[in-house]
């Protein structure tokens, strides 16, 4: 495998941030939202592709909620893997009141989306 050299504008780029994260060191303030995990017992990583409407959407979702975007995620598939009712109704509040948050247009483009995976998805059967 290839790989081309950064044009002089990215690896000057490349070159300061690099500077500033060797003198800032180890000693930084992480976000207030972030957690860090060692030992986790989850290993596997789900790679899902997103055109940019539908990931702004799930981001204005998890910060209408206070969470990363990866946290929000995995917490709504695992309250689908849910048996519970109280959970599952919790997530629909959830979903609910972070739905609430998220402009119309946006909820029309994937209101369009859903559409046009729904005639695929028939269309293919």
């Amino acid at each position: 495998m290839t790989h081309k050299n950064p044009s002089p504008e990215t690896q000057a780029l490349i070159d300061r941030v690099a500077a500033e994260a060797e003198a800032q060191g180890d000693d930084f303030e992480v976000n207030p939202r972030a957690t860090t995990t060692r030992g986790n017992p989850r290993a596997k990583v789900l790679q899902v592709r997103l055109n940019p409407e539908e990931y702004d959407a799930i981001a204005a979702l998890a910060d209408a909620a206070g969470l990363p975007t990866s946290t929000f995620v995995r917490a709504r598939l695992l309250d689908l893997l849910s048996d519970r009712p109280e959970r599952r109704t919790a997530l629909m509040e959830s979903i609910a009141a972070a739905l609430a948050a998220v402009p119309a247009e946006t909820l029309d483009a994937l209101a369009a989306v859903r559409h046009k995976i729904d005639d695929t998805t028939r269309s293919a059967v």
